[in-house]
Formats: C-alpha cells, structure tokens, sequence
C-alpha cells in the first residue's frame, strides 16, 4: 500500500509513505532503490527509507521529493489517497 501524504502541513509537495510490515514482507532494506506501481497509473522510482516512525520513499540520486510530488500530482493524487501498490523493480542497497 502506498499512503499518499503532504510533505508538510502547509503545502502541496506529496511523497509516499511505505507500510511497515509491507517492507518487512518484502525485505526491502534501508537505501534500496526500488520502482513503485502506484495504483495502476505511475510508476515512480526511488530510494526505501526504514528508520524512523515511517518508512517512506525518498527521491533518487539527482531527483528531489518535488520531481516525486510532479509525477502523483500528474495523475491526479492528493494527500490522503491510499493506493494499492507493488514493487515492480528492486535495485542494490
């Protein structure tokens, strides 16, 4: 599942936020770039950030979160959507 969230409460920049338990499911570790199938409408590439309270995908090497928010926004997601998701890629740590 992949949570689509504000990056902070007074803006529109998006990022997705990983389901815990799904990354341990799928043993995804820490800095691991993976491509994310986000409802069925895009795919977005990024890097598994573990630590902390939420996993997230965080922006590849030469991108930033606002290239992430684009490609959502793109396709019509808004903070709050919760999309059914898979990994259809998964690169070295």
């Amino acid at each position: 599942m992949a949570y689509i969230r504000r990056l902070s409460a007074d803006g529109w920049d998006l990022y997705i936020r990983l389901d815990r338990d799904d990354v341990a499911r799928l043993d995804l570790r820490e800095g691991q770039e993976i491509a994310l199938d986000v409802g069925g409408k895009v795919r977005i590439r990024g890097v598994v950030r573990a630590t902390g309270e939420a996993s997230w995908l965080a922006p590849c090497r030469g991108e930033s979160n606002l290239d992430i928010s684009r490609q959502l926004k793109a396709v019509g997601f808004m903070p709050g959507d919760d999309m059914p998701s898979r990994v259809v890629e998964v690169g070295p740590t």
